[in-house]
């Protein structure tokens, strides 16, 4: 299975990257990363979360847990 987060980003952006409908989380700067944590109970074996950036998912040491975190469930980062 394919999802998308982004962060300020609209579904219309993911169009090209064959995303299962309904798995789109897009943050805005007011959400506070909750479709984030939302994304991240969703990932499982197999599952992979694309990203336009990988900014998208955090700067820094953030990022690297949130890759890690994906990957730790079976998921991957494209």
């Amino acid at each position: 299975m394919r999802i998308a987060y982004g962060l300020n980003r609209r579904e219309k952006s993911f169009a090209t990257a064959n995303i299962t409908p309904g798995k789109f989380f897009i943050d805005t700067d007011n959400s506070k990363q909750l479709e984030r944590e939302a994304m991240l109970h969703c990932v499982r074996p197999g599952v992979t979360v694309v990203v336009m950036a990988k900014k998208d998912l955090g700067t820094g040491a953030g990022q690297v847990s949130i890759i890690k975190a994906i990957e730790a469930a079976g998921g991957s980062v494209e």
